[in-house]
């Protein structure tokens, strides 16, 4: 029995061996495997910490680098404060218009007019229509008569028998020799003299500075208007006679900001204004001025700045505000 026993037990601690030894192996990879992947994760941790310490020293450089000067601040600040810009807009996509300075009109024949006009046209940067003329049927104007003059209108009046209404720059001129400007502020009958107001140049409200966006198809027009809201004016008048001339039929105003709503902002306005010769200057024989009265073209400022900006269709939208404009015109009052 002993010899069996052992016999036995001999073969039991065989079997055991080659499952000890096999065990063991396994124990010795999974502890090779855990190392591995330690050193990885700690090798990806110290790699992406580099990185990240790169990226964050790129930004503070951006924001703050500058050759020429040591106002970091400021340069962010500067920089910050850019308009943000819209599809793919540049500076190259927004050019500057020459502001054709008023021109005195009175004892001008109608041809000599009509020349002038069409070269301002035709030297525009903005294309309007191939082999322009004038529209005889918007310039129905007289040769040689006075013109309304811009000072006679802002200081005096010009319907309470002023002899001097046809004297110095002409109203109109200002659309006539700057055809940008498809909505232009018509100088009203403030008749400063009454009120012992003086009346400067700046309130005949000629944009100091016309731009155009070729991108969105915008013309922006920027008029100083501090010295009239010092004189307690904040109501003025358009006229769309330009528009007219140039085959846009159909306005209305897109948005606006320190404007009040009134009728001009809430409607779409039919174009229908002209030049033409009258009597409203009180001078025998009449003048050559805008027609016809525009009150739906009633802009009351509310406060500076202030802007409102205007759509323009050749076509009739049928009330549509939000069909695509032929041409989106902006006026900005400073």
């Amino acid at each position: 029995m002993s010899g069996y026993s052992g016999l036995k037990k001999g073969f039991n601690n065989m079997e055991r061996q080659p499952l000890l030894e096999l065990l063991r192996l396994i124990i010795i990879a999974f502890f090779i495997a855990l190392v591995i992947n330690l050193l990885r994760v700690l090798a990806f941790d110290n790699l992406r910490t580099n990185a990240e310490n790169n990226l964050i020293s790129q930004i503070e450089q951006f924001f703050t680098h500058d050759n020429n000067s040591s106002n970091d601040i400021a340069i962010y600040e500067e920089q910050s404060t850019q308009p943000i810009r819209l599809n793919n807009e540049t500076d190259s996509d927004v050019i500057g218009i020459p502001v054709e300075p008023m021109k005195d009109f009175s004892g001008m024949t109608r041809d000599d007019i009509l020349e002038l006009r069409t070269e301002a046209v035709r030297t525009s940067p903005i294309h309007w229509i191939d082999g322009y003329l004038p529209n005889l049927q918007i310039f129905r104007i007289e040769n040689r008569l006075p013109w309304i003059t811009a000072r006679i209108t802002c200081f005096g009046g010009y319907n309470d028998g002023n002899m001097n209404a046809g004297i110095g720059v002409s109203n109109a001129s200002v659309g006539i020799l700057n055809p940008e400007l498809l909505l232009y502020v018509s100088v009203p009958p403030f008749n400063f003299s009454k009120y012992g107001y003086s009346c400067s140049e700046e309130d005949y409200m000629l944009p100091y500075k016309i731009t155009y966006d070729k991108n969105t198809k915008t013309i922006s027009a920027y008029i100083k208007f501090h010295s009239l809201k010092e004189k307690h004016i904040d109501t003025i008048y358009l006229h769309d006679a330009n528009a007219n001339d140039l085959g846009f039929h159909y306005a209305a105003v897109d948005s606006m900001y320190n404007i009040k709503e009134n009728a001009f902002t809430s409607n779409t306005h039919s174009i229908n204004g002209y030049y033409t010769h009258g009597y409203a200057c009180g001078l025998p024989g009449g003048c050559n001025n805008l027609a016809p009265p525009q009150p739906y073209y009633k802009v009351e400022i509310k406060d500076l700045p202030a802007e409102f900006n205007m759509k323009l269709w050749k076509e009739n939208p049928f009330g549509n505000i939000n069909k695509t404009a032929d041409i989106n015109y902006r006026m900005v009052f400073e």
